[in-house]
Order: C-alpha cells, then sequence, then structure tokens
C-alpha cells in the first residue's frame, strides 16, 4: 500500500472507489433486470386473466339469453294489522280520556 497523499496512494483510491461503484452498478443491473422480468410475468399474467374473465362473462351473457324465464312467484298474503295494546305501568292509574 502506497503512502497516504502521494500520487500512488491516490490512484490506488480511485481504483478502489471505480471498482466499488463497478460491482454497485453490476448489481443494480442484476436487480432491475429481475424487476423488469417479474413485471413482464405480472402484465401477462393480468392479460391471461382479463381474457378468461370476458370470455365467463361473454358465456354468462349467452346462457342469460337463452336460459327459460325464471317463474313468476306469487306474492303472499297481506298478514291483517294487529291490535294495538295499551301498556300500562304499574301504579299508574289509566284515564278515562284515554
Amino acid at each position: 500500500m502506497a503512502k497516504p497523499g502521494g500520487a500512488a496512494w491516490i490512484e490506488e483510491a480511485r481504483a478502489k472507489a471505480q471498482n466499488q461503484f463497478a460491482q454497485q452498478k453490476k448489481e443494480e443491473s442484476a436487480v432491475w433486470k429481475e424487476r423488469e422480468k417479474q413485471r413482464l410475468a405480472d402484465i401477462d399474467k393480468m392479460a391471461r386473466l382479463k381474457t378468461l374473465r370476458l370470455a365467463k362473462e361473454a358465456a354468462d351473457r349467452e346462457a342469460a339469453l337463452t336460459a327459460p324465464p325464471k317463474p313468476v312467484k306469487p306474492r303472499a298474503a297481506a298478514k291483517p294489522a294487529k291490535p294495538k295494546v295499551k301498556i300500562s305501568r304499574p301504579g299508574v292509574v289509566p284515564s278515562e280520556e284515554d
């Protein structure tokens, strides 16, 4: 190793720094390639799922058009209204006006 402050030391430090930057750039490049690969796989997956969904929706629409209509159920008869019951409170005498 060269003496600190000398020209050789500066060149050695510069070379070491450039090697570190080159290694870092290489690692980042690998990460970006992997991300791009994953992004393209996701796009393909979404396209495939969209195609399947649209095909299913079209088949469901076609089935709804060709299916016989559902039978209409008759409505239940209306129940008679219950008479209102007056609730008395204990200790209170009901008045004749009510």
